[in-house]
């Protein structure tokens, strides 16, 4: 039976690269609500295999209590890497995962599914690893915002600006002023009303 989903709140979230155990100790060292130790973006794909034997160690160090507000960043579920990073930090039993570039609730499903298993193998209470996910950091995704509404694992949701210009290959997100352009503040909006309607946290970026 799957873990009761259970209200999440969290004030702040600090990203540590997972390829620095130094910025990983300072981050943890710090009071954010929640580290993020991170494979995707902030790791080079030749750093990525050393990256996902420090995360590992990283969080084997950590008093299994403390390891709650320690969750990891994993690469695309669409990619190569996604498995590799779960298989190598799901041992030892980080807080939550962050799902980048997620294309809708179909991802968070996929994703349950691969947890799911690897808790069983590894001893972890059954539907315990909630799931955050970054939902418009590809045009498909923003689209697909409304999809998450029973979504296994889910408790938060957010949005990507940087990425999601990449994905439409725009060289600019923001006007002149300085605020988010039309497209931008487009996707913003879609992650909160996305994120009501599923019934998860909005966590602004």
């Amino acid at each position: 039976m799957a873990a009761e989903r259970k209200t999440f709140s969290a004030r702040s979230w600090l990203f540590a690269p997972g390829d620095s155990e130094k910025k990983m100790e300072k981050a943890t060292a710090g009071t954010a609500d929640v580290v993020i130790l991170d494979l995707e973006d902030a790791v080079t794909v030749d750093e990525k295999p050393k990256a996902r034997k420090l995360v590992s160690a990283f969080l084997e160090a950590q008093a299994e209590q403390a390891r709650s507000r320690l969750w990891v960043r994993i690469n695309p579920l669409d990619g190569p890497h996604a498995l590799i990073d779960l298989a190598a930090v799901m041992p030892s039993k980080p807080g939550g995962i962050i799902l980048p570039k997620s294309r809708s609730g179909n991802d968070v499903a996929e994703l349950d599914h691969y947890l799911s298993a690897l808790e069983v193998a590894y001893g972890i209470a059954p539907g315990s690893t909630p799931v955050f996910a970054l939902v418009t950091e590809t045009a498909e995704g923003v689209f697909n915002t409304g999809t998450y509404k029973g979504a296994p694992r889910l408790v938060a949701m957010s949005w990507g600006a940087e990425d999601l210009a990449d994905s439409l290959g725009a060289s600019e997100n923001k006007n002149a002023d300085g605020s988010y352009g039309y497209t931008y503040d487009l996707a913003r909006s879609l992650c909160l009303l996305g994120a009501a309607a599923a019934g998860v946290a909005a966590i602004e970026t």
